[in-house]
């Protein structure tokens, strides 16, 4: 009879034996010419980076060759440009120019035949004020006078008359008898905004040379001159600088926005032979004194 130890009381699960790992199949040796091209291979794909870094290295050379950086400009090259940009740019209208072109259908040439009609004639310039064909002009142009003749901007002529006239101011108001229609007056300006510094412009006849332009400023208000053969002096004229002569008495004074703020009555006596000739000095009368005496409102 078998020991207890020979009759297992049950059957029992036993681990199984550990597993074993599939060897990998051993790589067969490369041979030397495999070993070879391999390292040709790297060989080459460093040769070709670096063929690529040195072509791209050229490149960026050729670049900059072809484009280099910009240098700093001299002084002459500056001043260069800055003359060529004045060059070119378009100048600013001389407001002269329309000033002109505004009064010139305004303002008439004056020649008065003084004495007999044989007598001698005198020069002037005179404004007109009034669609009917009022002018303003220097009394001194037309005292006396037997004929009075007014030219006006397209070569009209018409024969003209005195209508009103103030001695003290040097005023004379005269109309054309048969002026050419339609008249374009002028107009008339405020003298009381005027400030000395301001540009103005006289427009005459001086040396009888008609419709004269001359520019310049206003040099100082409220003079008062004497004026030989007179007993009472001029008052409260504008001085300006704008070149006048004997033939631009009468003729306008005009502001920049071309506004009349004074008639020219004359410059002063600085010549030895007694001939007035312009020194830099002239004067006007104030446009709402003179146009009172037409009895137009001051401006």
């Amino acid at each position: 009879m078998g020991s207890k130890a020979d009759r297992p009381y049950g059957t029992f699960r036993t681990a199984p034996p550990p597993a074993v790992a599939a060897a990998s199949p051993a790589r067969p040796p490369r041979s030397r010419l495999a070993r070879v091209r391999a390292g040709l291979r790297g060989a080459d794909r460093r040769r070709v980076g670096a063929t690529v870094l040195l072509v791209g290295f050229a490149l960026w050379l050729l670049a900059s060759a072809a484009n280099p950086a910009p240098r700093p400009l001299s002084q002459r090259q500056v001043q260069g440009l800055v003359q060529l940009a004045l060059a070119s740019a378009t100048p600013r209208p001389n407001p002269a120019v329309a000033i002109y072109e505004t009064l010139r259908p305004a303002v008439v040439s004056i020649r008065a035949r003084l004495g007999t009609i044989d007598g001698p004639e005198a020069g002037g310039a005179g404004v007109v004020i009034d669609e009917s064909g009022t002018i303003l002009t220097s009394l001194h142009v037309v005292a006396g006078a037997v004929r009075i003749r007014v030219i006006f901007d397209g070569g009209q002529e018409s024969f003209a008359g005195i209508v009103a006239q103030v001695p003290e101011n040097d005023i004379a108001v005269i109309r054309a008898a048969t002026p050419p229609l339609p008249l374009a007056p002028a107009v008339l300006g405020d003298p009381g905004a005027l400030r000395v510094g301001e540009d103005v412009y006289a427009i005459g006849d001086p040396f009888g040379l008609a419709r004269s332009l001359s520019a310049g400023v206003v040099s100082q208000l409220g003079r008062t001159i004497t004026v030989p053969g007179r007993q009472q002096p001029l008052v409260n004229l504008i001085q300006f600088d704008a070149a006048v002569n004997p033939g631009s008495s009468g003729g306008p004074l005009v502001n920049r926005d071309g506004d009349v703020i004074g008639v020219v009555t004359g410059i002063p006596n600085t010549s030895l032979s007694g001939k007035d000739t312009f020194a830099g000095v002239g004067f006007a009368v104030r446009i709402d004194t003179a146009a009172s005496a037409a009895g137009s409102p001051p401006y």
